[in-house]
């Protein structure tokens, strides 16, 4: 088994469980405005929280839950954060005024992201039935294994419907979510395919890039039940079992003899002599 085919079926069990966000979303797009336009990225909160008007604390909340969502992702040290692509096409529609297509975005990205499995498993559950959102709150805290003070939980749960209602995946009625996630709600295609995937956090994967000579964009496990990878020229989407990854693996074995046949013939061809 090669380094790569090893490092993809790791994948199998990520360490992310559930988000816990701890900023609204107006606080998150404010922060994220400011670190769009500053320079050098990345950036730590120190270096952006005067620009954002907040106070430093406010602004690494922020950050942290920006990481949740996965607009931002660490940058080799905790603490230290750059944009994924999914968080420059945010931004860049943010700046824009662009609210619409935030909002696109965030669903989009909320939906295949596998730190929200559970909410958005929760919602699917629940659509069009309102549902008080501390029940919400409380799934994710038994996910967790914690117990949050009540402020803890009121920060969680204010900054979550934000993120969701946000993201047009509730709407909010009496002081009730209602859900507005279907049973077989995905992705739009076009959204997905014109945006990066999000990067797992995975040491084995990074050793594995780091050992290709060429320098693949993404390597990741989600949607959950398929294996995604995005390189310039090459996209590749294969469902987690071993079958389909051996047929995959088939079905390239086939494309690199056809091309390498195809090469030999054209340089045959072309070789002095051949008419």
């Amino acid at each position: 088994m090669s380094a790569m085919e090893e490092a993809v079926i790791q994948t199998e069990q990520p360490s992310v469980k559930a988000p816990s966000p701890t900023a609204t979303i107006t606080v998150v797009n404010r922060t994220l405005s400011t670190m769009y336009v500053h320079k050098p990225l990345p950036t730590t909160y120190k270096e952006i929280f005067e620009a954002a008007g907040y106070h430093p604390t406010t602004v690494s909340l922020a950050l942290s839950t920006s990481r949740d969502i996965g607009l931002t992702a660490l940058a080799g040290r905790k603490g230290l954060y750059n944009f994924t692509q999914y968080g420059i096409d945010y931004c860049r529609n943010l700046t824009a005024k662009r609210v619409d297509e935030c909002r696109s975005i965030l669903k989009n990205l909320l939906l295949i992201n596998p730190l929200w499995t559970d909410v958005i498993g929760f919602l699917k559950a629940n659509e069009r039935n309102p549902r008080d959102p501390t029940d919400l709150t409380i799934a994710i805290e038994k996910r967790l294994h914690k117990t949050w003070s009540s402020s803890m939980q009121k920060t969680v749960l204010d900054s979550l419907v934000s993120i969701l209602e946000f993201a047009d995946l509730v709407r909010l009625e009496s002081g009730k979510i209602v859900s507005l996630v279907g049973p077989n709600e995905q992705t739009h295609p076009d959204d997905t395919n014109r945006h990066t995937p999000i990067q797992l956090p995975n040491s084995t994967i990074s050793a594995a890039l780091q050992s290709s000579t060429q320098s693949p964009r993404i390597l990741m496990a989600v949607p959950a039940n398929f294996f995604e990878f995005a390189e310039e020229g090459v996209y590749i989407k294969v469902r987690k079992d071993n079958r389909s990854i051996s047929l995959a693996k088939d079905v390239l074995d086939l494309l690199s003899k056809t091309t390498s046949q195809w090469s030999q013939t054209t340089k045959e061809e072309e070789a002095p002599g051949k008419s």
